[in-house]
């Protein structure tokens, strides 16, 4: 299997996880990588990641899925492109980790506490059209079962607190004006998205 990335230049995959990420979007940039490590150097949240970008790059090439999508890494990139600005060949790093997001999802593979974040924050998006901190922090803990329970009750000194400085509040903003315009767009996106047309 190959796929064209630039030109008439064809890239050949060597596995089948590097074949599935060829036919996303910005995944077929995963096999141009050189190992420079430049990418890593210029992270803010690297420290904070299983494996760095580089790193993570090439254990796509060596074809061990389950590794790949039970990294924290591509939840944790915050996809401020400076990965992309320093990289020599100009490669899309940020949007590389979306498309490792949507196939960790796509394979139900979000046990980690930034995937599970993750997805709580954009369910508040998706049903309100804007941010509400509490209530993705309330899905969070919820996603977590009996583990988030025991987290959030260890917290709740530290969030009463924020309550009483008004830092933080049980009560939404209000939502955008039409929120169901904004599902209707975003589940369209989806839609595009898993047909390979975005």
């Amino acid at each position: 299997m190959a796929a064209e990335v630039s030109g008439s230049k064809k890239v050949g995959f060597v596995n089948d996880l590097a074949g599935r990420m060829g036919a996303l979007p910005y995944g077929k940039f995963s096999t141009q990588c050189l190992q420079c490590g430049l990418c890593a150097t210029s992270c803010p949240t690297c420290e904070l990641m299983d494996y760095s970008p580089q790193r993570l790059f090439a254990v796509i090439k060596e074809g061990t899925e389950n590794e790949v999508l039970a990294v924290n890494t591509m939840w944790m990139c915050t996809s401020c492109y400076s990965c992309k600005v320093i990289c020599p060949y100009g490669i899309a790093i940020a949007d590389m980790m979306h498309d490792l997001k949507y196939l960790a999802i796509r394979a139900g593979r979000c046990e980690s506490a930034q995937a599970q974040f993750y997805l709580s924050f954009w369910r508040e998006v998706y049903l309100r059209g804007r941010s509400f901190e509490t209530g993705a922090l309330f899905g969070f803990y919820r996603r977590r079962g009996r583990k988030g329970l025991k987290e959030a009750l260890g917290r709740r000194r530290l969030a009463l607190k924020m309550l009483s400085r008004k830092r933080i509040s049980l009560i939404p903003q209000r939502s955008v004006k039409d929120p169901e315009a904004l599902q209707r767009i975003i589940t369209k996106a989806k839609i595009m998205q898993n047909r390979g047309e975005v």
